[in-house]
């Protein structure tokens, strides 16, 4: 599923070409990606709505259109959001909706597992996105506390890593950089939140804002779905650490790295440059 790298590195492809622009069509292909919505409501609802500025909350991609509106994407799984000139588009399989701009663009959105989703509405709409009303801060944001962050992942017991998967405490992390974050900072991935010192939060908090900065320069990581908005790859897959490289030698010391199964996810770890301590 795209992290907060991959969908910030679509949004910074997509809001230059997409500012301003003036939807003249729309088509929604896949009843599935409409929550609450039918095509044929969807399409007369977006034609003729300029699109005034494009931002993300978290994993989310807002488009702020004018009156007020808002068109919200998650690409979830396999969810791709890019731009093409509306001369090249025809033809796209595995579509999921297609915008056509007045200046030539075409916005398609192309999900091949059908699990990505958007929502269309007022200023409303955030209150019946449970994901987005219950989004905790974003650590790429100038203002990010990571000090009441910290605060709060040491009131609990749970493994640190699904900790970083809370959307709730802290917005955008999955599976690729809590695992990178947490090889950074030193920490196994099973550590209770309540053992962490101060210093080990603030360690983790300065790897996991520094890496997902490095991957946004990156465009993101590219294991095997995700495209950039220009339907391009991302290049931060050649820096990973320990994601995806079990049984290979870590980077830093030469160790195996491990894999372990934590809530259902899998963990990914150097047990050498991130030792499991004692029981706490």
């Amino acid at each position: 599923m795209p992290e907060l790298p991959e969908v910030e590195s679509v949004r910074r492809c997509l809001e230059p070409r997409v500012r301003g622009a003036l939807i003249t069509e729309a088509q929604f292909l896949d009843p599935r990606s409409l929550p609450g919505n039918c095509p044929a409501k969807a399409r007369a609802w977006v034609t003729g709505k300029t699109i005034e500025g494009l931002n993300r909350l978290g994993k989310y991609l807002v488009f702020h259109l004018a009156g007020g509106h808002y068109m919200v994407v998650h690409l979830r799984m396999t969810g791709r959001l890019y731009t093409m000139d509306t001369a090249e588009s025809a033809g796209l399989v595995k579509l999921a909706a297609v915008f056509r701009l007045d200046n030539g663009t075409t916005l398609c959105f192309q999900d091949t597992r059908r699990f990505g989703t958007i929502y269309l509405g007022s200023d409303e709409l955030f209150h019946s996105i449970g994901g987005l009303q219950r989004l905790g801060p974003d650590p790429t944001a100038s203002d990010w506390d990571h000090r009441a962050w910290a605060a709060q992942l040491q009131k609990r017991r749970a493994p640190v890593k699904s900790l970083l998967l809370n959307q709730q405490l802290l917005a955008g992390l999955g599976n690729i950089y809590a695992d990178e974050s947490l090889f950074c900072a030193g920490i196994h991935p099973r550590r209770p939140g309540s053992s962490l010192t101060d210093a080990d939060l603030r360690r983790l908090a300065s790897c996991i804002r520094s890496i997902l900065l490095d991957a946004i320069e990156h465009e993101g990581t590219t294991i095997r779905d995700f495209r950039n908005g220009y339907n391009q790859t991302g290049s931060f897959q050649g820096r990973l650490q320990v994601y995806k490289r079990t049984d290979q030698p870590c980077r830093h010391c030469g160790k195996p790295v491990e894999k372990l199964k934590l809530a259902g996810r899998s963990s990914h770890f150097c047990p050498a440059c991130q030792k499991e301590l004692p029981p706490w």
